[in-house]
């Protein structure tokens, strides 16, 4: 007959199913008969769960402490974005007191990688008109003049849409691009030639041609490019 000594060696090995087949069957026949080698396997049992439970609190806890940590740390983000948000907002009202600031950063459904890097390098400063040269025919400097803008145009350059030395870019919204060329041009004295995107504007006596061309940039809004290629042509 086996001795308890060695029926209790085994019984952790048995109790966490690594014995053999041969010792399982020796030790299940030994503990059916002697009450101290059952006891020892029932106290062995019982501290193995005690010690199993203390580990799942212990995890449990601890998982508990992780999620509320990171239930914080998405509240404060979903603020924060909100509150920037709001920032945005608030400061595009206070600096130019138009819808256009607000509604290109929020508005549109067509704003790219690009219009994005656009947005965020852009100097943001409405302007309502410009100051270019005027150049003979000989690139050679004869003075300056102020040229008109469409209503909320803002001075756009960044290193997706680069503007060339001398010339203006802008961006304005669709729906203000035909009333300046109607009303706003014509009321500062100049009118113009259309063709296509490109646009020639000149002075009431055509002795001073502006250069401008137009694309879409979003859906509600343009690019407006002045080439400060003023010229002088020949006056009959």
């Amino acid at each position: 007959m086996i001795k308890c000594d060695v029926i209790q060696d085994l019984l952790p090995l048995y109790q966490d199913k690594v014995a053999s087949a041969e010792s399982a069957s020796l030790i299940e026949e030994h503990i059916k008969h002697c009450p101290n080698c059952r006891a020892y396997f029932d106290a062995l049992q019982a501290s193995d769960m005690y010690v199993r439970v203390e580990v799942d609190d212990a995890e449990i806890g601890a998982l508990r402490k992780m999620k509320k940590k990171l239930r914080k740390k998405s509240l404060v983000m979903i603020l924060a974005g909100a509150l920037l948000t709001l920032v945005l907002i608030v400061a595009s009202v206070a600096l130019f007191g138009s819808r256009f600031p607000i509604s290109f950063l929020l508005g549109s459904e067509k704003i790219g990688a690009h219009e994005m890097a656009a947005m965020r390098e852009s100097r943001l400063l409405m302007d309502a008109s410009t100051i270019l040269a005027i150049n003979d025919e000989k690139g050679n400097h004869t003075g300056e003049i102020r040229f008109p803008l469409p209503n909320g145009a803002v001075p756009f350059e960044n290193s997706a849409y680069p503007v060339s030395e001398g010339n203006r870019q802008y961006l304005i919204t669709s729906e203000s691009f035909e009333p300046y060329l109607s009303e706003i041009l014509p009321q500062n004295g100049f009118h113009y030639d259309r063709m296509g995107a490109w646009i020639a504007v000149y002075n009431i006596d055509n002795s001073i041609r502006i250069g401008m061309s137009s694309s879409m940039f979003t859906g509600d809004y343009m690019r407006l490019q002045i080439w400060e290629i003023t010229t002088i042509p020949n006056v009959p």
